[in-house]
């Protein structure tokens, strides 16, 4: 399947699976450091845009580690995991263009992007969490400091 516009959802086993979901209950859970104001953080992360991200992350994600068929179709899984990561840069090119909006003063969410890569691995974390509820055992700590490390090189 292409993935240039059309998004696929995050498999929707019960409602905690739902992106909108997701990032109520990671924002609930975060602790924020003290530099982040907590109302500028929620109007950045709780957007359509971060529903976006977080599921094609997961999808990137997913087809890296966890597809079991990635061996025989090597090629089209790069080229679809490609197709994946041009929309996350353009996604994450409409929340900055969203936000340059929403505050007049860029200087006002600085706090807000230093933290953004921890809440966003987070949130992917929280999905395969609540996706794979038989796989728990798989999503150690070399998983999250895989997702961390790689929200921070992408964000």
């Amino acid at each position: 399947p292409g993935f240039t516009e059309e998004i696929l959802g995050i498999p929707q086993r019960h409602s905690d699976c739902h992106p909108n979901a997701i990032l109520l209950k990671t924002l609930q859970n975060l602790v924020l450091p003290a530099k982040v104001n907590m109302h500028r953080f929620e109007k950045v992360f709780l957007t359509e845009h971060t529903e976006k991200l977080i599921t094609d992350s997961f999808w990137f994600v997913f087809m890296e580690r966890f597809d079991r068929k990635r061996a025989h179709r090597q090629a089209l899984v790069k080229q679809e995991q490609m197709q994946i990561f041009s929309r996350l840069a353009s996604n994450h090119w409409r929340l900055l263009m969203q936000t340059q909006k929403k505050f007049k003063y860029g200087y006002q969410l600085d706090g807000v992007w230093t933290f953004w890569p921890n809440a966003l691995a987070q949130a992917v974390y929280r999905a395969f969490y609540n996706v794979f509820p038989e796989c728990r055992s798989e999503f150690h700590e070399e998983f999250k400091s895989y997702l961390l490390r790689l929200t921070t090189y992408w964000y």
